[in-house]
Formats: C-alpha cells, sequence, structure tokens
C-alpha cells in the first residue's frame, strides 16, 4: 500500500479545502485517458522510465489524478485507447538523490 497527501501550499481540487492528510491507499487503479508525451517536453530523468504516457488515473478509493504511466508507446496507444477504462496499480520509481515519485504500471495490455 501506498499514502498519498497534499501539501499545504496546495488545496483539494475538488473543494480547495487546506486541511489535507495522509491516507493509504490499495494501489489499485482504472486509466480512463492516454495523452502521449511530447518529444521536445521529455525529461531525461525519465529515461529509467521506459515507454510512458500521461494519463487521467482514478483510485480504487476514489480519488481521480493526473499520473504517469508505463508501458504505453506510440505503437500501442490506440489499441489500449479502444480497451478503456484499464486496471493498473501505483508503484514507486526511485530517483537520483533518493526521491522517490508515484508512478502507474498497467495490470495486462
Amino acid at each position: 500500500s501506498l499514502c498519498l497527501s497534499s501539501e499545504k501550499e496546495s488545496g483539494c481540487n475538488a473543494c480547495g479545502n487546506y486541511e489535507t492528510e495522509w491516507y493509504e491507499i490499495s494501489g489499485k487503479a482504472r486509466l480512463h485517458s492516454i495523452v502521449l508525451p511530447a518529444a521536445l517536453s521529455s525529461k531525461p530523468e525519465y529515461k529509467q522510465l521506459g515507454k510512458y504516457a500521461y494519463g487521467e488515473v482514478e483510485l480504487e478509493e476514489g480519488t481521480k489524478l493526473n499520473a504517469v504511466v508505463r508501458g504505453i508507446s506510440k505503437k500501442n496507444r490506440k489499441e489500449l485507447s479502444e480497451k478503456l477504462p484499464l486496471n493498473c496499480h501505483a508503484a514507486i520509481l526511485r530517483r537520483e538523490g533518493g526521491f522517490k515519485t508515484v508512478v502507474f504500471d498497467l495490470d495486462e495490455a
């Protein structure tokens, strides 16, 4: 399981409330949309992701967020888009400097 939180500087997207807290999630989610990154906007540190896209992910707990989803490329985007929504799950990407980022992996493609 993973924990997510909003920082004090950013409030809830739905109501604007700044009183947010950490909560545990199952990690299970559904991908609802796929947007491929522009070649020029890709950061060098994203090379470790392999093939990826951005998408709207809905957590099992109901929260929706925009996220990085691994396993999507120009070659399989159309096929995957026709199957939306797709099951996916949260994973921790360990980055340089000890930073961690939550990304999502497709359960089956």
